[in-house]
């Protein structure tokens, strides 16, 4: 079981907890933690998250380069890009080397089939 570890206002208490000033919660090392960044604001910080549950999210998720590598079913709109500045987005068939692909520097679809 991991050890755990809160740090407030820069006191150290006894049994291996930890306080700072950095009002963060940390769980085994200084590596994974929860911190209130700012008012409003919830930090999950670790090199690896694991949720093995549902997640339910009611505002919105922004990451660059998000991978999902198990199927995922869409029930609302999907949209790639904002008016004015698109991006490719290509599907790729069951045969190796086809896929459908939207070029945005086109403006329109372009389709290859092998």
């Amino acid at each position: 079981m991991a050890r755990l570890r809160y740090i407030e206002n820069a006191r150290t208490g006894d049994a291996g907890s930890v306080v700072t000033h950095d009002n963060k919660l940390f769980f085994d090392d200084t590596g994974a933690y929860i911190n209130a960044s700012a008012s409003g604001t919830l930090d999950l910080v670790a090199t690896t998250i694991a949720i093995t549950g549902n997640l339910t999210v009611s505002g919105s998720i922004a990451k660059a380069g998000t991978e999902i590598p198990t199927a995922t079913t869409y029930l609302g709109p999907l949209t790639v890009g904002v008016n004015d500045l698109g991006h490719d987005v290509i599907f790729y068939g069951a045969t190796s080397g086809s896929y459908w692909m939207w070029d945005q520097s086109a403006d329109g679809g372009i389709l290859l089939v092998l």
